[in-house]
């Protein structure tokens, strides 16, 4: 995996000719050791028209470079995937951004039934981490499930409108190396994750639907809708012509 994300690559290969030296390099590594990811996180601040105020550094270093010194020299049979995420896409400019990218997933809150199993999963493999087990046997050990005394449905329903992202901050922050060393001692109980679960906004309605409304206006939203609203389309004109075979019989 290759990170070019704008926080790490900002102070690397410095200057025009860096940067090409710098592209240039991950396309000889991703091609000699595929395959390959190349993983740009926060990749909305690549693409903006201007640099954040008050910003550290400026995340649009890559924004000229990438697609032509990167992108276009690819050829087929490359094993080398380019995947950026986002929490705030809106941020950036779609055009050059769906240049680089073609396809987009946008990834929704998690329901009931797939944040209990986070909370699970993260939770015992944590405890695995001091246990040295394998991950096959982690979900399955009664040892270490004896050691947690932990309402997880509670949990699930409390943390309604939170991501998977959210919940590992939360079992990772709670379930400390020091923590852990007591825990034979002392179960785990479910009331130790609140305090931290509470200092982190959940994701709100508002913000989802501003997920969903930039995620319309890119190619592929545009194309799903088309779809969605053709298949409908068919349906009402099937139903009709069923309504009105009903009324002539």
């Amino acid at each position: 995996m290759i990170d070019l994300s704008p926080a790490n690559v900002h102070n690397k290969y410095p200057g025009k000719a860096g940067l090409n030296v710098l592209l240039n390099m991950c396309i000889k590594v991703g091609r000699e050791y595929p395959p390959t990811v190349v993983a740009i996180s926060g990749v909305e601040g690549m693409f903006m028209k201007k640099a954040p105020k008050g910003a550290a550094f400026d995340p649009r270093r890559l924004k000229k470079d990438f697609f032509k010194s990167f992108m276009k020299l690819l050829k087929p049979g490359d094993r080398i995937t380019v995947i950026g995420t986002s929490d705030e896409p809106q941020a950036g400019d779609m055009k050059p951004m769906m240049k680089v990218f073609d396809k987009i997933v946008l990834i929704q809150k998690p329901d009931y039934g797939a944040r209990k199993e986070l909370w699970e999963w993260f939770i015992m493999c944590r405890l695995n981490s001091i246990k040295n087990m394998n991950t096959e046997n982690c979900l399955k050990s009664r040892e270490l499930k004896n050691q947690i005394k932990i309402d997880v449905s509670s949990l699930t329903k409390v943390s309604e409108g939170y991501t998977a992202g959210m919940i590992e901050q939360v079992v990772f922050t709670t379930m400390t190396d020091r923590r852990l060393e007591n825990i034979e001692r002392k179960p785990l109980v479910g009331k130790e994750f609140i305090p931290t679960l509470s200092t982190i906004d959940p994701i709100f309605k508002e913000e989802e639907d501003a997920f969903i409304a930039w995620y319309k206006k890119t190619p592929m939203g545009k194309k799903r809708e088309k779809v969605a609203k053709s298949a409908m389309g068919e349906e009402e004109a099937s139903g009709k012509k069923g309504k009105g075979k009903g009324k002539k019989k």
